[in-house]
């Protein structure tokens, strides 16, 4: 039913989900929220308790990790442009293909020094014709602003709070 190929892969994936179906699913439960009745607060229109219903938080990741800065990487920057046949950009250093910089992940973009953002703002991104590449290759120059307003206000809150240091 899942596996119309009969590959080992998908034959692993359908054993997993039946023997996962027959245990209820153990590892992954829905949660049942627990219902408490009020003391204090009644319901206006059945005139009973309100009931309360509490749901445990999730458990979620708090940190998207972030490759650590690189310093002056756009060392003899020439032009930056979105490559529509690989969907990535590609910034172009030095005029030689060996020394191109592409981003395919957005989240790359964060990876860049301040001077190095200020570089990319700068120069504006460019794209071949057609209105998806447009909209793909924007994404890219909306990241870039976006990581240059977030690393600005971070460097002026590290600036802040290492001179109330000093002061203390």
């Amino acid at each position: 039913m899942i596996n119309h190929g009969n590959h080992s892969e998908g034959t692993n994936v359908e054993k997993l989900i039946i023997s996962k179906c027959h245990k209820r699913f153990p590892m992954f439960k829905p949660q049942q929220p627990t219902r408490r009745k009020s003391k204090k607060e009644i319901d206006p229109v059945t005139k009973c308790p309100k009931i309360i219903t509490y749901v445990k938080p999730t458990k979620v990741v708090n940190r998207v990790l972030i490759p650590p800065e690189r310093e002056a990487y756009l060392n003899h920057f020439i032009k930056w442009f979105y490559d529509n046949l690989t969907r990535e950009a590609v910034l172009c250093r030095d005029g030689t293909p060996v020394n191109d910089i592409r981003v395919l992940d957005l989240m790359d973009m964060f990876s860049f020094s301040i001077p190095d953002l200020e570089i990319l703002f700068k120069n504006n991104i460019r794209m071949g014709a057609g209105h998806a590449t447009q909209e793909e290759a924007r994404l890219f120059a909306r990241v870039v602003t976006r990581a240059l307003e977030l690393k600005k206000k971070m460097a002026e809150l590290k600036e802040s709070i290492e001179a109330r240091e000093k002061s203390k």
